[in-house]
C-alpha cells in the first residue's frame, strides 16, 4: 500500500502540474488573441515549460522504481542531464537579463558609444553615434578609427598610447557626412578571453555646443576689447579737450581775477574821487551859503527879485550840500570809515530832528505822522536814522506831490517797524529791488521834472544794514510807494498812552 500511495502521490502532482497549465490554457481567448496572449506571457512559459518537463521524468522514474522496483538507468541519465541544461539555462537567463541592462544602458545614452575590434574596425555603435554619423539605424557601419581621425598615422598612435591604461582627451572626428565633430574621446581596452584579441570600447561626449559657447564667448570678449580700446581712445580724446577747456577756463579766470582787481582800483579811485571832491566842494558851500544868509539879512536893501534870486541861491546851495553830504556818507561806508555811534533812541526824538532837516517846506503839511508812547527805545544811531527818514520824505515829496504821506511804527519780532508810505505812482515790482542800487532811477530821460542823482535809497539800505535793520519797498495802500524799516528794539518801556505827531499848516511843526 506504501509503494502505492507514493507512485499515486507522483502522479496527482504530475497530473496537477498538467492541469494547472492546461488550465491556464483553457481560458485564454481563442483565435489570434491567443497568439497574442501567449507572447505576452512569454516568460512565465520560458519558466513553467522546462520545470514542466523535469518534473515529469523525475516522476516518472520515481514511479517506476516504487511500483516495479526496475532501475531505468537511460532515464536516470536522461533526468540529470536534463537537470544540468535546466540549470545552465537559467544561468544563462540570468546573464541576458543583466546584459539587457547594460544594453538598454548603451542604446540610451547621449553619449557616442562604440566597440572597435583589435585593428581599429568599428564593430558595434549605439543609436546616438549612428545619428550624430548619419547612419542608418541598422545595417553595417564600414568605419574604423582611421576614417574618424582622417589619418592612419594618427588612429595607429591613438591606439599605441591607449594600449595599456586607456586614453582620454579632446579629439576632433571626421564623420561620414564630412562634419568635423569636437568630443571628448574615452578608449579603453576589452580583453575577449584569455586566448582572445583585444577589442576597444570607445565612448565620446559631444563637445560641439561647449565649443559654439566658447566661440560665441571668445567673440564676445574680442568686441569687449575693441569697444575697450574705443574707448580708452576716446577717453584719452576727451581728456586733452578737458585739459585744453581747464587750460582755457584757468586763462579765463586769472583775466577776470585781474579785471576784478582793476575794477576793484578803479572803484577806489572813484571812491577816494568822490569823497575828495565832495570834501572840497563842502567849504565853498558853506561859505556861500553862509553869503546869502548874510545877503537876506538886509532885507530893506535888496528888491523882491534880488531876494527871490537870492532865495533860489540858498535853496541850491542847500541841495548841494545835502548831495556833498550824501556822498561823503556813501565813500565813508563803502571804506569802513563811517563811525556809527549805536545808543538806545526814541523815535519822536528822531522824527523831530528829521523834521528841523526839513526846514520850513510849503507841503509840509501833507506829513501825517503817529507813534505810540509804548513803542520801545531803539538801537539806533541817531544820524542816521534821521538820515534814512530824511531820504524817505524827500522821495516822498519829490514823486508823490499830492497826497498824503503817512508814517507810523509797530512792534514787530524783537524790534520797530517804521513805515512810511505815499499816494504817488508806486514803483513797479521789477524795479523794487534795483532802486536801492547807486545811481538808478526810475525816469533816465534827459528831460525830466523830478531831479536826482539815484543815491538816497542806496545810502538808506546800507546806513539801515549797517545799523542790523533792513528795508523793503512795496505797494501802498494808498496807491503810491511803502517803505518798511526795522530795527531791533531795546530796552522795554511802560505803556503811558499815544502821541500824534503831525504836521500841518495851521499848527506849526508837531502837535
Amino acid at each position: 500500500e506504501v509503494p502505492v500511495s507514493v507512485f499515486q502521490l507522483a502522479l496527482l502532482r504530475t497530473a496537477s502540474c498538467l492541469l494547472a497549465l492546461g488550465g491556464t490554457v483553457a481560458w485564454a481567448p481563442p483565435g489570434r488573441r491567443l497568439w497574442r496572449w501567449i507572447r505576452r506571457r512569454r516568460e512565465i512559459w520560458d519558466v513553467l515549460l522546462p520545470l514542466g518537463m523535469a518534473y515529469l521524468v523525475t516522476g516518472y522514474l520515481v514511479a517506476n522504481w516504487l511500483t516495479e522496483r526496475a532501475f531505468d538507468s537511460v532515464g536516470v541519465a536522461a533526468a540529470v542531464v536534463m537537470a544540468g541544461l535546466l540549470v545552465t539555462r537559467e544561468g544563462v537567463r540570468l546573464g541576458q537579463r543583466e546584459m539587457r541592462k547594460y544594453e538598454a544602458l548603451v542604446e540610451g545614452t547621449g553619449d557616442l558609444a562604440f566597440l572597435m575590434d583589435g585593428e581599429g574596425r568599428v564593430t558595434f555603435a549605439n543609436p546616438a553615434f549612428r545619428l550624430a554619423a548619419g547612419l542608418p539605424s541598422r545595417g553595417a557601419l564600414n568605419l574604423s578609427l582611421a576614417d574618424l581621425l582622417g589619418s592612419s598615422r594618427r588612429a595607429g598612435l591613438l591606439l599605441q598610447l591607449a594600449h595599456e591604461r586607456g586614453w582620454a582627451g579632446e579629439i576632433s572626428l571626421r564623420m561620414p557626412g564630412g562634419r568635423d565633430l569636437p568630443v571628448h574621446l574615452s578608449l579603453r581596452p576589452i580583453r575577449l578571453g584569455p586566448r582572445g584579441g583585444r577589442a576597444w570600447s570607445c565612448v565620446a561626449h559631444d563637445l560641439s555646443e561647449r565649443q559654439q559657447r566658447e566661440n560665441d564667448l571668445q567673440r564676445a570678449l574680442g568686441r569687449l576689447a575693441a569697444a575697450q580700446k574705443e574707448l580708452e581712445e576716446l577717453n584719452q580724446v576727451l581728456e586733452a579737450r578737458v585739459a585744453e577747456r581747464t587750460r582755457r577756463l584757468q586763462e579765463t579766470v586769472e583775466e577776470l581775477a585781474r579785471l576784478n582787481e582793476e575794477l576793484k582800483s578803479l572803484d577806489r579811485l572813484k571812491t577816494d574821487f568822490l569823497a575828495l571832491v565832495s570834501h572840497e566842494l563842502r567849504a565853498p558851500l558853506t561859505n556861500i551859503s553862509t553869503g546869502v544868509e548874510l545877503l537876506l539879512r538886509k532885507e530893506g536893501q535888496r528888491d523882491p527879485f534880488e531876494r527871490k534870486s537870492l532865495k533860489l541861491i540858498q535853496l541850491e546851495t542847500m541841495r548841494l550840500a545835502r548831495l556833498v553830504e550824501t556822498v561823503l556818507d556813501l565813500s565813508a561806508l563803502e571804506a569802513g570809515r563811517l563811525d556809527l555811534r549805536i545808543e538806545p533812541v526814541t523815535l519822536p526824538e528822531v522824527w523831530q530832528a528829521v523834521l528841523d532837516r526839513l526846514g520850513a517846506r510849503p507841503d509840509l503839511e501833507r506829513v501825517r505822522a503817529r507813534f505810540s508812547r509804548s513803542l520801545p527805545h531803539l538801537q539806533a544811531d541817531p544820524r542816521a536814522l534821521c538820515s534814512v527818514l530824511f531820504h524817505l520824505l524827500d522821495n516822498a515829496f519829490k514823486y508823490a506831490p499830492e497826497g498824503p504821506i503817512k508814517v507810523h511804527a509797530r512792534r514787530n519780532g524783537g524790534g520797530v517797524e517804521i513805515v512810511v508810505e505815499d499816494a504817488g505812482p508806486g514803483i513797479p515790482q521789477s524795479e523794487r529791488e534795483r532802486v536801492f542800487e547807486m545811481f538808478h532811477r526810475l525816469d533816465t530821460r534827459d528831460a525830466r521834472e523830478v531831479y536826482g542823482y539815484g543815491l538816497g535809497l542806496p545810502m538808506a539800505r546800507r546806513l539801515m544794514e549797517a545799523m542790523d535793520g533792513w528795508i523793503v519797498v512795496s505797494a501802498s495802500r494808498l496807491g503810491g510807494a511803502r517803505f518798511s524799516l526795522w530795527l531791533p528794539q531795546c530796552a522795554e518801556q511802560a505803556p503811558a498812552g499815544e502821541q500824534n505827531i503831525a504836521h500841518t499848516a495851521g499848527k506849526g511843526r508837531s502837535a
